[in-house]
């Protein structure tokens, strides 16, 4: 299964990477769900045709190819449906402000969390609380490394985004308000160097 590193884009309910959602499968059997939704700008998805709900990027298409030829012939009998839907979807279509201009893919993982790390490169641990969404929280910028898989289900067909890996590589506006910890401590800086300013500015 060909693994695919993402460009970078804005990230969307972080707080479902981090806190999970328990759900259920056919057979009542409940299992945890881990997501966020790739908010990425169309510079950065050459190949998508928002036009066109069957086109992905070009980074993506090797990856999901494969995922394709083995929902052939997993569950589609060797052809390829027509109607297969794509992780990829055109922003404006979605009726969100925050999404207008843009690309996104909703990923996934299940059963446990994928790997989370932060702006150092190493992992955050989620034990202790350090995997939090002051670190961790919509509106920040990441990179994720992502596979694809074919499902079938219900009369839905298609392709989607499983994560293997997600990483924070930069602060940004929260999307819910509020500021990060790196935010908060920018604004305070050196406050003896600060007050040294503000105290030379009023005197001159």
């Amino acid at each position: 299964m060909t693994q695919v590193k993402t460009p970078t884009f804005r990230g969307s309910y972080m707080n479902k990477l981090i806190e999970g959602e328990e759900k259920q499968n056919n057979e009542g059997k409940p299992y945890m769900a881990y997501s966020l939704r790739a908010d990425f700008e169309p510079e950065d998805c050459p190949g998508f045709d928002a036009g066109d709900p069957r086109t992905y990027p070009n980074w993506a298409k090797e990856a999901i190819e494969e995922a394709i030829e083995t929902g052939k012939t997993k569950f589609w009998k060797g052809k390829r449906p027509n109607n297969l839907s794509m992780p990829f979807m055109d922003g404006d279509d979605a009726d969100k402000p925050e999404l207008e201009g843009k690309v996104y893919c909703n990923m996934k993982a299940f059963g446990r969390r994928c790997p989370v790390l932060g702006m150092d490169n190493k992992a955050i641990s989620p034990d202790g609380g350090g995997l939090n969404e002051q670190v961790i929280y919509s509106g920040a910028y990441y990179k994720a490394v992502i596979t694809f898989a074919p499902y079938d289900a219900q009369g839905n067909r298609g392709v989607s985004a499983r994560l293997v890996a997600v990483r924070k590589v930069d602060d940004g506006e929260r999307m819910a308000g509020g500021i990060s910890e790196s935010q908060a401590e920018d604004m305070f800086g050196d406050e003896d160097g600060t007050q040294a300013a503000v105290e030379d500015d009023f005197l001159s």
